[in-house]
C-alpha cells in the first residue's frame, strides 16, 4: 500500500495478491524498475529491472512475452494511478529443468563410445572371434 509516498524506487520485488499495489493519498513519480543490468533477479532470471507480479494463485501477469530471452517481459505493467513497471520480471523454472537432459545424452553417447572401443581392442588385439587358421569363425 502507498499512501502518500513519492519519488520511490521500487524494483526486484516478489508481489503475490490480489490487488499487488493500493494507493492512498497522493503519490507521485513513483519508478517501478530501475534501468536494466546484468544480475541474478528475485525470480531467478539474469537480469534485474522491474518487479514480479503474480496473483494469490502463482498465476503470472507476464509469462510469454520475452522476445529477446532477458527475463523481462517485453510489454509493460500498468499499475494504475499514473504507475507503470516498464520492465516486469518472467518466472521461467522450465530453463533450469532443460539442463538435464543434454548431460544424460553426453553421458549416455560416451558410455557407448566406451563399450565400442572395448570390443573394438578385445576383437583385434586379443584376436576374439577367430580361429586356430586365422579365418573368422561362423
Amino acid at each position: 500500500m502507498l499512501s502518500n509516498s513519492s519519488k520511490n524506487l521500487i524494483y526486484d520485488n516478489y508481489f503475490q495478491n490480489s490487488e499487488n499495489v493500493g494507493y492512498e493519498g497522493t503519490n507521485l513519480e513513483n519508478s517501478w524498475n530501475m534501468t536494466m543490468k546484468r544480475g541474478i533477479n528475485i525470480v531467478g532470471g539474469p537480469y534485474i529491472g522491474g518487479n514480479y507480479w503474480t496473483g494469490p494463485e502463482s498465476t503470472a501477469l507476464c509469462i510469454i512475452e520475452d522476445l529477446d530471452d532477458n527475463g523481462l517481459c517485453d510489454t509493460s505493467y500498468d499499475l494504475g494511478e499514473g504507475n507503470i513497471d516498464y520492465m516486469p520480471l518472467i518466472r521461467r523454472p522450465q530453463v533450469f529443468q532443460g539442463r538435464e537432459n543434454p548431460i544424460t545424452v553426453t553421458l549416455f553417447g560416451f558410455g557407448l563410445f566406451v563399450i565400442l572401443l572395448a570390443v573394438f581392442i578385445v576383437k583385434r588385439v586379443i584376436g576374439w572371434g577367430k580361429d586356430d587358421s586365422g579365418k573368422n569363425e561362423r
